[in-house]
């Protein structure tokens, strides 16, 4: 029986294929579960210099 050896041209792009798809669902578990509990990423990502702030407002050195 004869093996096709694989190129590296062909895993190459097997494995770019497998990290996509990998992102892929990531990404949509994540966007799913944004929906389930409401969550909004823009408007944490906005709140983000306020918290710092408030954080090192409350340090004490």
């Amino acid at each position: 029986m004869k093996t096709n050896p694989m190129t590296p041209q062909r895993f190459f792009r097997q494995r770019r294929l497998r990290l996509s798809v990998v992102l892929l669902i990531l990404i949509g578990i994540y966007v799913l579960s944004m929906a389930l509990v409401n969550f909004q990423a823009w408007a944490s990502i906005s709140k983000i210099p306020a918290g710092l702030m408030w954080l090192f407002g409350r340090l004490q050195i």
